[in-house]
């Protein structure tokens, strides 16, 4: 995708930099592609499309080949080896800067943290560059007519860096998978600890940490089994009159007696027996498990 949010360009890279192989095979790409120093532009595109089907993403691929290699390559044009280095060296500064802030963000940051800016313009040396320029630009937006900003960023370092300064602005904090220990950063709930990565069998870490959750609690494996049986009931009798409504009424029951029973206020036996009947859905409904009813 072309539209990131903040904080992710920061995640891409510290996964990048914490995974076994794909350094590995970022490097041995860019050494195999670099092989002479006769058409050295065709060479970095067919590097680029090698990282593209390496890490999976375009955007991290243009990132890493992006960070003024064309103006080195002109400055350096019989030096491949020179070249390859530098390459190499600046996709080792991405992964290392993003794993760097990454760990430092998921910990927390306030705006006004001047040991945490400090380390970022350290790291980045921004006071020496001028590599993102900023614009305001008359036209339309999605409120209507008016202004639109537009950031310039002419190169990898200035895009992790202006994504971290978005993310700590934002009070974005990043998170660390509790499955697959990767960084990501939360969509919905600041408190989540399972991202949205496939992890196995097509499913998600926050799938796979929720029915691990389930087969773990006793009780909520039971509730989550009859919620299941008469959510089937609900979708059997469509026919009833307002059964979506009967349904969330007898929805948010159980979940009362749910909690009442996670906090030690009702056996499990009772919590069972009060949620598994279905005169919820009564009034001539025709019931599959009773044929007579």
């Amino acid at each position: 995708s072309d539209v990131l949010n903040e904080g992710n360009i920061i995640v891409l890279f510290a996964n990048i930099h914490n995974d076994t192989l794909i350094p590995q095979k970022i490097e041995q790409a860019i050494d195999e592609n670099f092989v002479s120093n006769e058409n050295i532009e065709e060479q970095l595109m067919s590097c680029y499309s090698d990282l593209c089907s390496i890490v999976e993403d375009d955007i991290v691929a243009r990132l890493i080949m992006m960070n003024n290699i064309n103006g080195y390559i002109a400055g350096h044009k019989k030096k491949i080896r020179t070249i390859k280095e530098e390459v190499l060296a600046q996709f080792r500064f991405l992964s290392f800067g993003g794993d760097t802030f990454a760990e430092v963000l998921s910990n927390g940051v306030e705006e006004d943290d001047v040991r945490k800016w400090m380390l970022l313009d350290a790291y980045f040396n921004f006071g020496e560059k001028n590599d993102i320029f900023y614009q305001v630009v008359p036209g339309f937006t999605e409120s209507g007519k008016g202004f639109a900003e537009v950031y310039i960023i002419n190169n990898a370092r200035a895009a992790i860096y202006f994504d971290v300064v978005q993310t700590i602005k934002k009070g974005i904090q990043i998170k660390r998978c509790q499955n697959c220990n990767k960084y990501f950063v939360p969509l919905v709930r600041s408190d989540e600890i399972y991202c949205d990565n496939i992890f196995e069998n097509g499913k998600t870490c926050k799938q796979l940490g929720y029915e691990n959750k389930v087969k773990k609690d006793k009780v909520l494996s039971q509730y989550r089994k009859i919620y299941k049986t008469q959510n089937a009931r609900k979708q059997r009798n469509s026919h009833i009159p307002n059964i979506d409504e009967r349904f969330k009424g007898w929805a948010a029951f159980a979940k009362k007696q749910l909690e009442l029973c996670q906090s030690g206020k009702q056996s499990l036996e009772s919590m069972t027996a009060a949620i598994s009947g279905d005169s919820w859905m009564k009034e001539g409904a025709v019931n599959a498990d009773d044929p007579e009813t």
